[in-house]
């Protein structure tokens, strides 16, 4: 009896090589097609009028690009460093808690970091309402 050689039984990977490579190159291709995604927002531009944002509120917090708060309410005004807010911060806290309509006016060119600072003060204002107005 003659037996033939015995060979060992497998899968020929090199068609299932060729289809993944023209799957890989259809993907590659598909995706460089596809536009990006990104939303294309248009924000409005904010109109506010002077009325609304309160052109004579109770109190008027003005914070400099030079670091000098002025406070104005009433006929009386205010204005000192901003390094002394702390010193102030009793006062101020009872004059924005006492007059329920606050206005903070910031320049354009006042750092951030300060602008944090006075909001900071004025939050702990119980029931104020607290408006933001930028000035040039």
């Amino acid at each position: 009896m003659k037996r033939w050689p015995e060979e060992e039984a497998g899968i020929s990977l090199n068609s299932l090589l060729d289809v993944l490579f023209i799957l890989l190159l259809f993907l590659m291709i598909s995706l460089n097609l596809k536009p990006e995604n990104y939303l294309d927002l248009r924000l409005p531009e904010v109109n506010t009028r002077d009325e609304e944002a309160g052109n004579d509120p109770a109190l008027l917090v003005e914070l400099s690009s030079n670091q000098e708060v002025f406070l104005k309410y009433g006929e009386s005004s205010e204005r000192f460093p901003l390094a002394d807010l702390t010193a102030h911060r009793k006062q101020l806290l009872d004059l924005c808690t006492e007059k329920r309509r606050v206005l903070l006016r910031v320049d354009r060119a006042v750092i951030y970091e300060d602008f944090v600072q006075v909001l900071e003060t004025l939050k702990a204002c119980d029931g104020a309402d607290l408006a933001v107005q930028k000035s040039d």
